[in-house]
């Protein structure tokens, strides 16, 4: 946007939003496409990274802060930008069918035309519908910048998390993938900056708001989420592995750890079968020698 149309636009000529109003009729579809195509990108994006959220944390094991702060910042940005599109989505439409429906070309009367000295149309709806425009533009557009924001903390602590594991384990996540995942942090920092920065000096700014938007969105970040799907199976197959493994130990420790059974003393008198002792007593008992000594005494008398 050339300086001649910045300050034909900040005059707010009711033939240029007029114009600005059928091209935007015209490309509705496409505009209004896009902000959903936005809020689906965060649906796509979300899943595989609360996933990789509790690999790392190994089940709510390790690093709880770093990959907790991971699952509620990829939430929130899901919800806030399904919030923006949809809220901003509603309000554009409802601007479009004012642009195509209503009277925006002639508001005042004729004796207030003839006072101010107006010939023909006056415009003032579209001035009005302009400002308004502009209003919820920027509120929208705050909010939309809350998106960089959330992708920056997503990918910085990502960073941090993977480093702790790869001390234990450099096999299931790259550093060359995380180093990627730190550098597109940065560059939503800088996103982010560009959003604000462009929202007052649009002139100085633009150029590398949309730059840096399509150098995230449509490389770097399809890029750092097909390697991810790469390196995650393997790493939630080695974390299964490493939990069956630790149940395995403790059951081990715990069966080690419990207190063995005094050897029972062998009996003196058994009844195994491979006992050479005989099952009775060697000699007849002593009621034996008193019958017989009766006998005896008997026939000598």
């Amino acid at each position: 946007m050339g300086t001649v149309d910045r300050e034909a636009y900040k005059q707010l000529l009711p033939d240029n939003i007029a114009d600005e109003w059928v091209e935007k009729i015209d490309t509705r579809g496409l505009y209004i496409a896009s902000g959903f195509l936005k809020g689906t990108f965060w649906i796509v994006f979300c899943l595989p990274i609360i996933e990789m959220a509790w690999v790392l944390s190994k089940g709510g094991k390790r690093a709880l802060v770093w990959n907790l702060g991971i699952i509620l910042f990829v939430l929130g940005g899901s919800w806030t930008k399904w919030f923006t599109a949809i809220f901003w989505n509603g309000m554009y439409i409802s601007y479009l069918q004012i642009a195509r429906n209503f009277n925006l070309d002639v508001w005042l009367s004729t004796i207030l035309a003839e006072q101010y000295q107006i010939d023909g149309e006056d415009g003032i709806g579209w001035r009005a519908l302009e400002v308004n425009y502009m209003v919820s533009r920027g509120l929208v557009w705050i909010v939309n910048s809350v998106e960089w924001i959330c992708l920056a903390a997503i990918f910085s602590f990502t960073f941090v998390s993977v480093f702790q594991w790869r001390k234990t384990d450099e096999t299931s996540f790259g550093a060359k993938w995380n180093a990627l995942g730190l550098f597109i942090g940065l560059l939503a920092v800088v996103e982010f900056i560009g959003e604000i920065v462009g929202f007052e000096g649009y002139r100085v700014a633009w150029i590398f708001v949309v730059l840096y938007a399509a150098l995230n969105r449509l490389l770097l970040i399809p890029i750092w989420i097909i390697i991810l799907g790469f390196q995650l199976p393997n790493a939630c197959t080695k974390e299964v592995d490493t939990l069956f493994d630790e149940n395995n130990n403790n059951s081990e420790l715990q069966l080690s750890e419990q207190p063995q059974q005094p050897e029972r003393r062998r009996s003196e008198f058994s009844i195994d079968d491979d006992d050479d002792t005989p099952a009775g007593p060697t000699s007849p008992p002593a009621a034996a020698f008193t019958a017989n000594e009766l006998v005896d005494s008997q026939k000598s008398s």
